[in-house]
């Protein structure tokens, strides 16, 4: 008899986030394709730290067909294709991150040892992709992107053509995957906070914790990151070698923006204000400051690891 109400329990549970995920997903769309770009992990994040995985799972996998199965019967798409693909690229990194913490969690193993193998795992594939995807893509229409703007500014300023800012812009296109791969990283960091955040004001119970206040990036992960680093000193910029060495150097450098960020989170910890006038301040820090932010909050999570390994 548990059995069978435990059952019953757990499908209503999968087809209530299921409907959950859909609307939502519709929603952001409707709303806007930036919206919906940045937000779109959000409902899995909430729902994937209340369910139990396998329901999760369950929620995930429904909701992507049942947005199919909507695109099929309605005569006007209701999300297009590109973004059907964005939503199951979202699906299978939210199964696998899950996936690892659960694991994790039941290994009991820190987030400090399971968050550095995901981060190279990601790499691996952004490598796979970089040799098998974006050498082959024709990047004509983002050379003239940066072109265009290269021409505006050098028109605004009054800056005579200069090869060496081409050079500049011909690097930094190099360079975009692991780019975009960072940014996304760093978004879906503020989904899990903004999450974290939601559950827990509304007396969910949370099928996983998720503390990252002590997380220190490791010794091994720092040491494959100075070989990188070291690598993309020595070899020139027309290397493959180089360009992959820069670029995992990007990607890596996601460990040390979260011991960055929790020294600069407990240090506005220390002001005592309203904790939702302290939430506001950090979005408008990061959307005004944005990159120059992330890099201060890089160069604290250096010196904090280096601290914390040299203490241990």
């Amino acid at each position: 008899m548990i059995s069978k109400i435990d059952s019953s329990s757990s499908f209503l549970t999968i087809i209530y986030s299921s409907i959950f995920l859909v609307i939502t997903q519709i929603l952001l769309v409707k709303l806007s394709p930036q919206f919906f770009s940045l937000f779109n992990p959000l409902p899995y994040l909430i729902i994937g730290l209340i369910l139990r995985y396998k329901d999760l799972v369950s929620s995930t996998i429904l909701s992507f067909l049942l947005i199919n199965i909507l695109n099929f019967f309605f005569p006007e798409r209701i999300i297009r294709d590109e973004f059907i693909v964005f939503q199951l690229v979202i699906s299978l990194i939210i199964i696998i991150f899950f996936g690892a913490l659960n694991f994790g969690q039941e290994k009991n193993i820190s987030l400090s040892k399971i968050i550095p193998f995901l981060n190279l795992f990601l790499l691996s594939i952004l490598i796979i992709l970089y040799f098998t995807l974006f050498q082959n893509i024709d990047q004509t229409e983002v050379r003239m992107f940066f072109q265009k703007l290269l021409n505006e500014i050098n028109n605004t300023y009054g800056i005579k053509e200069n090869k060496e800012i081409e050079n500049i812009f011909n690097v930094l296109l190099l360079l975009l995957p692991s780019i975009n791969c960072l940014v996304f990283l760093v978004s879906y960091s503020f989904n899990l906070m903004i999450a974290k955040f939601f559950v827990r004001k509304n007396n969910f119970k949370e099928s996983i914790i998720l503390n990252f206040e002590d997380f220190f990036t490791p010794l091994w992960f720092t040491m494959i990151y100075i070989v990188f680093f070291i690598t993309s000193l020595i070899l020139n910029s027309t290397s493959q070698i180089w360009i992959i060495s820069i670029n995992s150097l990007i990607c890596m450098s996601f460990c040390y923006l979260i011991e960055g960020f929790n020294l600069f989170n407990n240090s506005i910890k220390k002001i005592k204000i309203n904790i939702y006038i302290k939430f506001i301040i950090i979005f408008l820090l990061f959307l005004f400051l944005g990159y120059v932010l992330l890099l201060v909050i890089l160069i604290i999570g250096y010196l904090e690891n280096f601290k914390k390994l040299k203490n241990k």
